[in-house]
């Protein structure tokens, strides 16, 4: 093969493999007040991509646990089986939302009811000066993580005042007759 057949055969292939514009569309239909199904039909069938927010699994971790050996157990089994009921959630505020609420539940049915007076998940500052079974636990989705403190109140005068927001998606406690909570302050005061 001549020298010259080779580079006349090499241009033809890169000719070939070079990227060539999309025709444009029949109509632009940016910026018109028209139907999706109607833009999508006048366009060629091409529409402007659309991102959706999609965030990775969520995930629960025991970072630290302090208490009682039954305290402790038992808010481990609460995150344990909460944490397999949320994984499939895809929205992260829905996530952390359900994260307290049903964790302060399965913690409060499965609680001593003479030894404690509530159940309590916090992702902030407080002060509980009479508490077992503190357990740190991170909820974690790609770069999305905060982490909560769960814990029983004991039984008896104690006292939960939150330094930060209330909302399920910060607090969340289950607690009986002994208890009353006040929504303006972000407390729990037990007799």
């Amino acid at each position: 093969m001549r020298f010259t057949s080779a580079i006349v055969i090499a241009l033809v292939g890169a000719a070939q493999a070079s990227p060539i514009a999309a025709p444009g569309p029949v109509l632009n239909t940016v910026g018109l007040d028209v139907p999706i199904e109607a833009r999508a039909i006048l366009s060629g069938g091409e529409e402007a991509a659309v991102l959706d927010k999609r965030i990775e699994p969520i995930t629960t971790s025991i970072l630290v646990a302090a208490g009682s050996a039954a305290a402790t157990a038992a808010v481990d089994a609460a995150v344990k089986a909460i944490g397999n009921a949320i994984k499939g959630l895809q929205n992260w505020d829905k996530a952390r939302e359900d994260f307290t609420k049903k964790v302060t539940a399965e913690m409060w049915a499965k609680a001593d009811k003479k030894a404690f007076s509530a159940a309590v998940c916090y992702n902030m500052g407080y002060d509980a000066p009479n508490i077992d079974g503190k357990t740190s636990v991170q909820i974690k989705s790609g770069l999305l993580k905060t982490s909560y403190d769960c814990f029983f109140m004991k039984a008896g005068a104690n006292t939960f005042q939150a330094k930060g927001d209330g909302g399920f998606q910060n607090l969340a406690a289950q607690h009986d007759s002994r208890c009353t909570y006040d929504k303006k302050a972000v407390k729990l005061t037990c007799k």
